[in-house]
């Protein structure tokens, strides 16, 4: 099981990567293209040594992004992952107590 610190400081890189691929959306398709395989390194570089289920949607993004492919899937799919990976899960213990 991944250690929470670590868990969570790459839910804000994913937020922070979301944010790059919103600014940029609008950048010719062939630039979107490099910025992919930049994140695609980026991100492989990070899920590299994390063991675990939890990594797996950013693995399998990797996989995706580095297969190639529509750029306009691929940018939507990487948003979409990005997206739900950053979003911090409510821990069901605490909302007991509220």
């Amino acid at each position: 099981m991944p250690a929470p610190d670590d868990l969570a400081e790459l839910r804000e890189i994913a937020a922070m990567e979301l944010q790059r691929l919103e600014k940029d959306a609008g950048r010719p398709d062939w630039e979107r293209r490099e910025l992919l395989a930049d994140l695609a390194s980026r991100l492989g570089t990070l899920v590299a040594s994390r063991q675990g289920p939890a990594y797996e949607p950013l693995r399998r993004l990797v996989e995706e992004l580095t297969a190639g492919g529509d750029a306009d899937q691929l940018w939507a799919r990487a948003q979409q992952v990005l997206r739900e990976f950053g979003e911090v899960k409510r821990d069901r213990r605490r909302s007991f107590w509220r």
